[in-house]
């Protein structure tokens, strides 16, 4: 096991990347400030466990934005097929939130234990000023923290930040 790149307690760091369902590229900084941060790195929209937990944080987030927090989920494989699947998921399920695309492995390798493009999976919580309060890596979306779990990770930081 590799020693974490994150820790709790420290500030996340900052990335630009497009995305998918917007007409521009999103940074964590983009919501510094005003809204706390879920961070989802998951493989593609190939991986049923990662769609899952896409659709059910997509089916509270206006739960989410009432606690005053943002969603950003980040595909990090490359498909042989690009992002065509991705784009269709996103069309297909109307997903609220920005869906963006490391396709250089830019994040993943800050966030996912220095490995660009790994195989692994992360939800990353933190308050409006970056400070990471969650951080949690996996092999597979299923062994991840799931929807209520993040839910009240989120209403804990907004009790903590009001």
């Amino acid at each position: 096991m590799h020693d974490p790149i994150l820790t709790v307690g420290e500030v996340i760091p900052s990335f630009q990347l497009q995305a998918v369902n917007r007409n521009m590229a999103i940074s964590p900084w983009h919501y510094k400030q005003r809204y706390n941060l879920v961070i989802f790195l998951f493989h593609h929209a190939t991986c049923h466990a990662c769609c899952e937990l896409l659709l059910d944080l997509s089916q509270h987030y206006q739960t989410y934005r009432a606690l005053d927090t943002e969603i950003l989920a980040i595909a990090t494989d490359q498909p042989a097929n690009g992002i065509e699947p991705l784009q269709g998921f996103v069309d297909q399920h109307t997903i609220p939130f920005p869906i963006l695309w490391d396709q250089q492995g830019q994040v993943s390798g800050i966030y996912l234990q220095g490995k660009p493009n790994s195989a692994l999976v992360g939800v990353f919580i933190c308050d409006r000023f970056g400070e990471l309060y969650l951080r949690s890596v996996a092999a597979e979306a299923n062994e991840l923290p799931n929807e209520p779990e993040i839910r009240s990770w989120a209403e804990f930081i907004d009790m903590r930040c009001t």
